[in-house]
């Protein structure tokens, strides 16, 4: 039980704490108990308020069980799938703490950047390169003025943050962001939490096809860094 709670676990921050996903994974792989998977389960902060609520949302549960009397055949069932139910019930739960979190975390840093005029911001998308793109321009520029890059694949709202909130100082001169998405519209969020002075589109390919759904998306949600700086400040490789 304790195996398939974790692998519940697991896939839930795999598929990036998104709900409908984590129910398509589970009606495909409903008593899956282990997986093959380079990026192991990360005790997060969130990964671990998610446990605790999903162990308050199975104490409810077994509350109204035990209130309404119900059979004990359908409770057998239920417990058997209760690793998905009463993380799935933990994930809804935390979607309204987190879209708020979300909101302050980009006004704030926003607002962190914003007081450092003399501060060049480049954005990096794309499909694949983007961190290796980053890692060489670092190089380059640090040489001369002191910079800032967002470590390894830390690409995201809270990443991005992160890295903001505990090495951005007076004295650098250039932040090089590295900017991911799984969907349309993300960009335009780090984009307005840290406003590209220059932007670099990397490539646009077929990596996470199943989320985009099609190249169509995939390249409205990369040109969305490109929207928002000037043409002569993009490079756009194609």
């Amino acid at each position: 039980m304790l195996n398939l709670y974790k692998t519940h676990l697991h896939i839930l921050q795999l598929e990036e704490y998104s709900p409908l996903r984590f129910l398509n994974w589970w009606f495909r792989h409903p008593f899956t108990a282990s997986i093959s998977n380079k990026k192991p389960l990360v005790y997060t902060q969130k990964i671990r308020h998610l446990i605790l609520l999903s162990h308050i949302s199975l104490i409810i549960l077994l509350i109204l069980f035990a209130r309404f009397q119900i059979l004990d055949s359908i409770f057998l069932l239920f417990y058997l799938l209760s690793p998905f139910v009463y993380l799935f019930l933990a994930i809804l739960a935390y979607k309204p703490h987190e879209l708020i979190n979300r909101q302050l975390t980009i006004n704030k840093v926003r607002k962190q950047i914003l007081t450092h005029p003399h501060l060049t911001t480049i954005g990096i998308t794309g499909s694949y390169g983007k961190t290796g793109t980053k890692n060489f321009l670092f190089d380059i520029l640090n040489n001369f003025l002191p910079s800032l890059k967002t470590p390894e694949s830390y690409n995201t709202v809270f990443g991005i943050a992160k890295t903001i909130n505990l090495e951005l100082t007076d004295n650098l001169h250039y932040f090089i962001s590295e900017m991911g998405a799984y969907k349309i519209g993300e960009i335009n969020e780090l984009c307005r939490m840290t406003p590209p002075n220059y932007a670099i589109l990397t490539a646009i390919g077929t990596q996470h096809l199943e989320r985009f759904k099609n190249l169509k998306n995939t390249t409205e949600a990369k040109f969305e860094l490109i929207n928002h700086t000037p043409p002569s400040h993009a490079l756009v490789n194609l």
